[in-house]
């Protein structure tokens, strides 16, 4: 409802003509009112943009769809260098980011997307599920699994309404910002990607420790280098949809481990060691049922990225499917191997969370640890690949116009000064514009640039852009490479953006 009251409010104020107010909260809604855009790829295809130029005016839908596709689908085009450009002055800091973001059609089938969300959600959350289930008993732990699998399906199927309803919305963020405004936007950035951050930085401690219990030897130094070098390579996939074949290996490399475990713990409950405990239907406490819940909400944390993954999707509408796929394995899972364990073992005191730890020392141990080092690796992956992107969206445009200007600085010297023309008896200027190499003083190159010759100065010609611009007729802005454009300009920059995440979050796993 507050969506549409905006838009009303915009095409109200857009048919009164008038100009744009001052106020920060309208030059706010004029911004959502641009994220809404039915032709967003014309704002970093050039060609396009020229076309809507010339042919349309702004004048007609129908020459105005002329010049890209409509389908908000964007041909990644290398942009031309051009030091001399500079930022329009009224343009904010979200509206360059809007401009530059990239823009690409998904290519996952909903098939390997359910693969991708039962490797992101089945992380290191189902090695603790067994504990909780000590915790809550039969009765709270059945419920409680059944309770967050409806509440997590259902809640997932309104964020997929929401994603039809609003088509532009990519992310949370976004989603906040097209309803409540650019500050919601800051809100919702810190809330999921600083969750996304942390996800990281837990999955490098846990692969620093699987490291050093493989090689005693380690120093923790050499298994923080050997954690980030391989998520850092398996990030150069880039795409989701080569994230969703390395999610197929994400996936067996967490149910395989459990279920050897779940094995051993079958003949191992009775020996000597490893004494059978008790089963109860209800909580022993109030603070052991409070642990056991927040073990169960945690192995089903997967909610972060279903905007972004909804975008990635061959046919968006499928994902209702890859949904409940995914969300039935899940389940499936969450519900049987810890019954299991609890049935065997009940509430021993060896058994610990993470469950693999619960396993005594050697070759078993081992090769489960392996397991679990691999399955960190992907998941580790698909949630530094959504956290970097949304990095490189927001802070790429910025970096490569502050790369611009230092380098227009730095050759500022070369240039020749332009000749003051504000006196209008310094020059005298025929209107007749024709185009570029006539011999009238008005000209008009291939560029649409204004040459105007100056009487006293006829070997220094001055050129000035065009007074007016419109958002998609901007040139020069920068461009965020998709994930799907492989020129080496584009993996560079991908590459940088996933070595500063890793590291950093590596060095905070460190402390």
């Amino acid at each position: 409802q507050s969506y549409s009251r905006s838009r009303s409010r915009s095409r109200s104020r857009r048919a009164a003509g008038g100009p744009i107010p001052e106020d920060f909260r309208d030059i706010l809604h004029d911004f959502r009112r641009a994220t809404t855009d039915p032709r967003p790829s014309r704002h970093l295809d050039p060609e396009g943009a020229a076309a809507a130029q010339d042919g349309a005016g702004g004048m007609g839908s129908e020459g105005g769809d002329s010049g890209g596709d409509s389908s908000g689908e964007d041909v990644y085009l290398e942009e031309d260098v051009d030091d001399d450009f500079k930022l329009p002055e009224e343009m904010t800091f979200a509206e360059v980011v809007h401009l530059s973001e990239p823009r690409w059609k998904g290519e996952v089938s909903w098939g390997l997307m359910s693969m991708v969300m039962i490797s992101e959600v089945l992380g290191t959350g189902l090695l603790g599920v067994p504990l909780a289930f000590i915790h809550l008993g039969w009765v709270a732990s059945i419920v409680a699994v059944t309770s967050i699998f409806v509440f997590s399906t259902v809640t997932g199927m309104q964020l997929f309404y929401i994603k039809r309803y609003i088509p532009e919305v990519k992310s949370y963020p976004a989603l906040f910002q097209n309803l409540l405004g650019f500050r919601w936007y800051i809100y919702g950035a810190f809330c999921v990607y600083l969750l996304l951050y942390l996800y990281c930085v837990a999955d490098i401690f846990v692969m620093i420790e699987s490291w050093r219990e493989l090689f005693p030897g380690m120093s923790k130094v050499a298994a923080f280098l050997v954690s980030v070098l391989l998520c850092w390579s398996l990030m150069q996939t880039r795409s989701m949809q080569n994230l969703g074949y390395l999610s197929i290996l994400g996936a067996v490399t967490i149910i395989v481990p459990v279920t050897l475990t779940t094995i051993q713990i079958s003949k191992s409950t009775g020996t000597e060691g490893f004494p059978r405990g008790d089963t109860s239907l209800w909580p022993k406490s109030f603070a052991a049922g409070v642990m056991g819940l927040t073990a169960i909400f945690f192995s089903f944390s997967g909610h972060a990225i279903f905007f972004e993954l909804i975008h990635e999707l061959r046919d968006p509408s499928d994902f209702p499917k890859a949904l409940l796929t995914s969300q039935l394995a899940i389940f499936a899972v969450l519900i049987t191997l810890p019954s299991i364990v609890y049935h065997i073992a009940g509430d021993a005191s060896w058994i610990i969370s993470p469950l693999t730890l619960s396993l005594p020392p050697g070759v078993l141990r081992n090769i489960v640890a392996a397991f679990v080092l691999v399955h960190l690796a992907v998941t580790m992956t698909i949630h530094a690949t959504v956290f970097s992107r949304a990095v490189q969206t927001a802070a790429e445009p910025m970096v490569k116009l502050l790369l611009r200007r230092m380098r227009r600085k730095l050759r500022s010297w070369r240039r020749p000064q332009p000749i003051d023309v504000s006196a209008p008896a310094l020059w005298s200027a025929e209107l007749s514009p024709t185009r570029s190499g006539s011999k009238n003083a008005l000209d008009f190159d291939d560029g649409g640039h204004l040459t105007i010759h100056a009487a006293d100065a006829a070997e220094q010609p001055v050129t000035a852009k065009p007074a007016r611009h419109r958002r998609r007729d901007i040139k020069g802005l920068p461009r965020v490479a998709p994930p799907t454009a492989w020129t080496l300009r584009a993996v560079m920059w991908w590459a940088v953006w996933s070595a500063l995440e890793l590291f950093t979050a590596g060095a905070l796993a460190l402390r």
